[in-house]
């Protein structure tokens, strides 16, 4: 819940009655792959509904998100100072809106790797789902180097 509502642990959990610590060690106990198992099935899904009938905006969006533990981390970068941290996890997502709904079709990760070879990536991971792309809308955070 706290993904989908972009909103913290603690507060989805205690919703549910638990603690967000419970949910915090459910989760480190799950297999990623089937969070991405569903992810696919429900692109099945919209593809069965028709909502890539038509070709779709694409909106490419860079973020940070700001990091406060150890700066040696695996995907931990350096970054703009803010909210007290130099630090943070940087990462692009490829969203398309459908029915009035933010949609994020693919992510990956911001590791020495050429904006223009991110863009490349997200792109054909969209295409490879079989949406037909009309038109491609940056954020204004296309000025990261890389």
């Amino acid at each position: 819940m706290a993904c989908v509502n972009n909103g913290y642990v603690e507060g989805s959990a205690k919703l549910l009655g638990v603690c967000g610590q419970t949910v915090r060690n459910h989760l480190k106990y799950q297999d990623p792959l089937r969070f991405l198992q569903v992810n696919c099935e429900l692109v099945e899904l919209l593809k069965k509904l028709g909502a890539f009938s038509k070709p779709l905006t694409l909106a490419i969006d860079w973020h940070d998100v700001m990091y406060y533990g150890n700066s040696e981390a695996q995907g931990v970068v350096g970054t703009q100072p803010k909210k007290g941290s130099h630090y943070a996890y940087r990462f692009a997502t490829a969203s398309v809106l459908l029915h009035g709904e933010r949609l994020t079709l693919a992510v990956a990760p911001i590791c020495g790797v050429g904006l223009l070879d991110q863009v490349k990536q997200l792109i054909n991971c969209v295409q490879s789902l079989g949406v037909k792309i009309r038109i491609v809308l940056f954020d204004r955070a296309t000025s990261l180097q890389s």
